[in-house]
């Protein structure tokens, strides 16, 4: 048990110490290239020591670019997850965006009707207040005539 534990905790810290953001590891990149550089210069006798270090440079080389070619890979993984996202985000905002446009022609229509029933309860209470003074003003008439 205590193995495992061990094995864990120092795969744990492995991933942190190794885990490098691809600005770090652009840097180590450009670093190893500079090196390179200064160590095979064109025109120069190479001698077996210089080599030798030329092919360490070139192997942290290819492991840097490998390194950073896999963290771009990661971020195309999650650029199309979060596409994917965004697109079923998109659709669902078009559909809500179609409700809410039914919404707001179903209260158009309420609105309207609305506005034509308080016009036509208005114009019936105008008619019956006149019709109401004219059977007050013929009711008169009737009384005094009796």
């Amino acid at each position: 048990m205590k193995k495992i534990v061990v094995l864990i905790f120092v795969s744990f810290l492995a991933n942190i110490a190794f885990s490098e953001s691809i600005d770090g590891l652009k840097t180590k990149r450009e670093k190893l290239y500079q090196k390179y550089t200064d160590v095979n210069i064109p025109g120069k006798e190479l001698r077996n020591d210089d080599l030798k270090k030329i092919i360490s440079i070139l192997k942290e080389i290819v492991i840097v670019d490998t390194r950073i070619i896999g963290e771009f890979s990661e971020f195309d993984k999650k650029a199309t997850e979060y596409e994917k996202a965004m697109g079923s985000l998109n659709g669902e905002n078009d559909t809500l965006a179609k409700r809410l446009s039914s919404y707001t022609n179903l209260l158009l229509i309420i609105y309207i009707t609305g506005g034509v029933l308080v016009i036509l309860l208005i114009l019936c209470i105008i008619l019956s207040l006149i019709y109401f003074s004219k059977f007050k003003s013929i009711h008169k008439k009737m009384q005094m005539q009796n």
